[in-house]
């Protein structure tokens, strides 16, 4: 699955799950934690769903903000991950 792929389904995922429908400014650089779309009950959220949709777990050590800044770093991270799995 290809990075831009993978964007997406976060983008749809983070829209209407996370944010209930009220995603109009939400793009692949919005800044997930500087803007509080992400805290802790909604990152378990996140990362069930990248489990359940990739096959992949994420691991504490991969959990900082270099990782979860935005749509772009987690899409990365688990195109990364799935490589190793």
């Amino acid at each position: 699955m290809e990075h831009a792929n993978i964007v997406q389904n976060l983008l749809e995922f983070v829209a209407d799950k996370i944010l209930e429908g009220q995603a109009d400014e939400l793009d692949a650089t919005t800044p997930l934690l500087e803007w509080g779309v992400l805290n802790s009950l909604e990152m378990t959220k996140l990362l069930a769903h990248i489990e359940r949709t990739y096959g992949i777990r994420v691991g504490a050590e991969h959990v900082h903000p270099g990782n979860f800044g935005d749509l772009n770093a987690i899409s990365s991270l688990v195109a990364e991950l799935r490589t190793k799995a």
